[in-house]
């Protein structure tokens, strides 16, 4: 049975130039959650509610605007219900701004499970000297990246993806993210910019949820060549919040199950944050709705309980390793997360993959955050080429294929098996 559990995913970003312009810099990129919203709450409905949401959101706004009026103050100080999490299949609630005596209200009300504060997520960008990095970790479109040779070769060192060639078809990758680049070369027409939080604004101005979907089904780096992608935009630049990420996992879960997607569609969620009770519950009630969700582990050294949303215990967390097949080290304060709640470890270090700054631009990243990507992409391997389906029975497969015992380093109590796609002839 597999280990369902927990972490947050930072993600570390190297970005790549062009052939003609070496760049001399590469950038990390880590996605964190700390800061509160003052005001700013998100709201779990007790099940069986969803018949009487309309009554009950009415009663919110009802109270929310006496109050307002009680204290002498704007109808739009605060600013009230903002994002409903309405899913047929899974979590009921809302999020929005209240006073203290309307969120005191909504907290004793018989309707309501629970409430968390909102919180702001970050994108934060550091810059490291690319001469750090080794030519040979710069894969060319001659051979390989080397992340897809690892997880068709139980060794490493080989620039062979040994892949089935109807991978990904007729599967659909929900990509919740930055966005990403519809017209870029490596997607051939399978991508589309499906949803987003802020209104008319799909474009990936980061570049990390371009990249996320190249490793997944790009035509020169994905593991799952012909799958489709749809991408859920949850950060606009580098800011987000647990209530927006919320907003694109919940429509991603809803479009899954209402297009009967649940046999050949998966959820990469490589982002994450502060530990947060509802998100976790969120992953985990679309998951019971029949939708695999992987996550990644997060970047900064440290257990992955500690961090959603891969603390939800039904996603399937994925940690990283390095070329070497070592567990990804840093430093300190950055690297895999680690602990029993792994599921399975991929390639996360100088991964090449689709870049946002042109149509056939290429960039290279670390982190969990490509880590995940790499398993997403087996999920639909596995749909398409092996006719697997079901939660349960895609995450046996998947622990079934990895090649156990040759991850390095100190893994602190997390599993040593390395993800692979099963093909016999390696």
């Amino acid at each position: 049975m597999v280990n369902w559990k927990a972490v947050a995913v930072a993600a570390t970003s190297l970005l790549a130039g062009l052939a003609d312009a070496a760049p001399t810099t590469r950038r990390e990129v880590s996605i964190r959650s700390s800061t509160i919203i003052k005001d700013g709450y998100i709201i779990k409905l007790k099940p069986g509610v969803t018949s009487d949401l309309e009554a009950h959101t009415l009663w919110v706004s009802n109270i929310h605007k006496r109050n307002l009026a009680k204290r002498g103050l704007d109808a739009h100080t605060y600013r009230g219900i903002e994002r409903m999490f309405t899913g047929k299949n899974h979590f009921n609630g809302y999020a929005g701004e209240f006073d203290e005596l309307t969120i005191e209200e909504i907290r004793n009300s018989p309707d309501v499970e629970y409430v968390e504060q909102d919180r702001e997520w970050v994108l934060d960008h550091i810059e490291v000297d690319m001469s750090l990095l080794k030519d040979s970790d710069l894969v060319t479109q001659e051979g390989a990246p080397w992340g897809l040779a690892a997880i068709s070769h139980r060794e490493p060192g080989s620039d062979e993806y040994i892949h089935a060639e109807a991978a990904g078809e007729d599967t659909f990758a929900y990509v919740v993210d930055s966005g990403i680049r519809e017209t870029h070369e490596q997607f051939e027409g399978r991508a589309t910019a499906a949803w987003t939080a802020f209104e008319g604004d799909n474009e990936d101005s980061d570049g990390h949820g371009t990249h996320v979907a190249g490793t997944i089904a790009g035509r020169d780096f994905g593991v799952a060549k012909k799958a489709h992608v749809l991408a859920a935009k949850v950060f606009q630049g580098a800011s987000s919040s647990t209530s927006i990420v919320m907003d694109g996992i919940s429509w991603a879960i809803d479009d899954v199950v209402a297009r009967n997607r649940t046999g050949n569609a998966v959820v990469n969620l490589s982002l994450g944050g502060a530990r947060s009770v509802l998100l976790d519950d969120l992953v985990n009630d679309g998951v019971a709705s029949g939708v695999v969700i992987v996550v990644a582990a997060g970047n900064e050294n440290q257990p992955v309980s500690n961090v959603s949303p891969a603390s939800a215990e039904r996603a399937i967390t994925v940690g990283a390793i390095n070329s070497d097949f070592e567990i990804w080290v840093d430093s300190e304060w950055k690297g895999s997360n680690f602990g029993p709640e792994i599921d399975i470890f991929a390639p996360g270090v100088n991964i090449l993959s689709a870049g946002v700054s042109s149509d056939d631009a290429e960039a290279a990243m670390t982190g969990t955050s490509m880590a995940s990507p790499h398993v997403a992409g087996l999920v639909l391997y596995a749909m398409s080429v092996d006719r697997i389906f079901g939660v349960e029975t895609i995450t046996e497969r998947l622990l079934e294929n990895g090649t156990p015992d040759v991850i390095k380093g100190d893994l602190r109590e997390s599993v040593n098996l390395l993800a692979n796609n099963g093909n016999s002839q390696q």
